[in-house]
């Protein structure tokens, strides 16, 4: 079912039906989104948004304003009235499904007239007496607060991307690492989205405090947890490979990491010689009565402290020596991996691109594929090896590099979200990375974990 070209005058009670159903028992919401798959509205529901809720949202597909059915929910707890806004999306304990991978509740300025008049002043040549279509896919389930559009035109598809601050920084490291993508695509590595020279031949362009990109829109699906095989990961492990070939033709050195450095850097900051410091407090007194995050809180906040004194030896042993560092891609993780079958099409995001050792990437990716299956690693390492040198010596690093993420990680989203108030997607959908975080976690302890729980839980 689809409610379709819902007008002015029908949309409040169109929320106020949806916001009484998802209101009732928590399992319902699965029965919702069964029947209704997303929300087509006319202009005049916007102006309305706007006007009387304070929410803008972006407009799609000729015109009309394509919600997600989750997204819509969000917007029906708003129109009704109810108590708390924060309990209406994303801040229930609802499916992932519910969203699938398109949340975003707080909308945006730019609507469908207004990116594509963005599209023709930034990229004139390749629109030249043409139409595109475009689809808002708000932050596609990522959590870096950037955005993004699906455009069609002439039969080929692009992604247009919105970063969210237009600093000088960030358009310094866009600028740098669409160079180092373009080396890569000259080398060989198609897999890899190159973005498109705008009119005035730069690949970054600033617009209303934020810097934007266009790229080719990558083949496939970013489906291997749900599908994985081995087949799959050769071909990823395999392309990764071939990636860093690419980048280490150009400036490559030898140093110790700059990564490792800062996972050393960053257990100092939460632990003094093994003991929690202030900002370890903080956190755990922040999160400990969240009702949403208590339990899992106590979990890492037990655990890190047992676990920090092993992972920074491990580190600081590491950091004895040097290794060859070049551009890697930083982030990469299933959510980024595109798929047609059992072969990579696409590798997507490379916002966090920088210079440090593929180790790095290695366990970045395999620690997202394979969590704590060793096996699983083993046979990852040995398809990355089939297409470059990768020692013993540097799959400690990746090790210390898997384990030290773990460690740190699980800290940082609580302090980002029980702290500092952030909200970067769904509740449930941020509960789930924790929890699975935490799980890692107990796996890193060993069989003391539970013990360790109780040790260091300090009132």
């Amino acid at each position: 079912m689809k409610v379709d070209h819902v007008g002015h005058r029908q949309n409040k009670d169109l929320a106020v039906a949806v916001a009484a159903v998802v209101t009732g028992p928590r399992h319902i919401d699965n029965r919702c989104h069964s029947r209704i798959e997303e929300v087509i509205i006319d202009g005049d529901f916007e102006h309305h948004l706007a006007k009387h809720v304070g929410l803008r949202l972006h407009a799609a597909e000729n015109g009309s304003l394509v919600l997600p059915f989750g997204e819509f929910l969000g917007v029906a707890y708003r129109i009704t009235g109810h108590a708390d806004a924060r309990e209406g999306l994303g801040q229930r304990s609802q499916p992932r499904g519910l969203y699938d991978g398109k949340y975003n509740f707080h909308g945006g300025k730019w609507n469908v007239t207004e990116i594509a008049a963005l599209l023709h002043s930034l990229y004139s040549p390749h629109w030249a007496g043409a139409t595109p279509s475009i689809k808002a896919l708000g932050s596609a389930g990522g959590f870096s607060g950037a955005r993004f559009w699906r455009i069609t035109c002439r039969e080929r598809v692009y992604c247009l991307r919105q970063w969210p601050v237009a600093d000088q920084t960030r358009g310094d490291h866009l600028a740098w690492s669409h160079a180092v993508l373009r080396q890569a695509r000259s080398a060989g590595c198609d897999f890899v989205p190159v973005p498109l020279r705008a009119a005035d031949g730069n690949s970054r362009v600033s617009r209303d405090g934020h810097w934007w990109q266009l790229e080719p829109w990558m083949p496939g699906r970013a489906d291997f947890e749900a599908a994985p095989g081995m087949k799959r990961l050769e071909s990823a492990m395999t392309a990764l490979a071939r990636f860093h070939n690419a980048t280490s033709q150009a400036n490559c050195a030898r140093e110790v990491p700059r990564a490792l450095v800062d996972r050393i850097s960053r257990i100092d900051a939460w632990f003094d010689n093994g003991r929690p410091t202030m900002k370890f407090q903080t956190v755990r007194a922040a999160s400990r009565n969240d009702p949403q995050f208590g339990t899992v809180s106590k979990r890492i906040c037990g655990l890190s402290p047992f676990v920090a004194p092993k992972v920074r030896r491990e580190l600081v042993g590491l950091a004895q020596a040097t290794f060859p560092v070049h551009p890697v891609i930083g982030d990469v993780w299933h959510d980024h991996l595109l798929f047609e079958g059992d072969q990579l099409t696409g590798i997507v995001d490379f916002g966090a691109m920088k210079i440090d050792h593929p180790a790095l990437d290695i366990a970045r990716l395999l620690g997202s594929l394979g969590v704590d299956d060793g096996a699983f690693w083993s046979r990852g390492v040995a398809f990355y090896r089939q297409i470059r040198d990768f020692s013993q010596h540097e799959r400690k690093l990746a090790d210390g590099y898997d384990r030290s993420s773990t460690l740190v990680s699980g800290l940082n989203w609580l302090e980002w979200v029980c702290v500092e108030g952030r909200e970067p997607g769904p509740r449930d959908v941020v509960l789930a990375r924790i929890e699975r975080i935490a799980e890692r976690l107990e796996h890193l302890a060993g069989p003391d974990s539970r013990s360790s729980q109780g040790r260091f839980d300090w009132r």
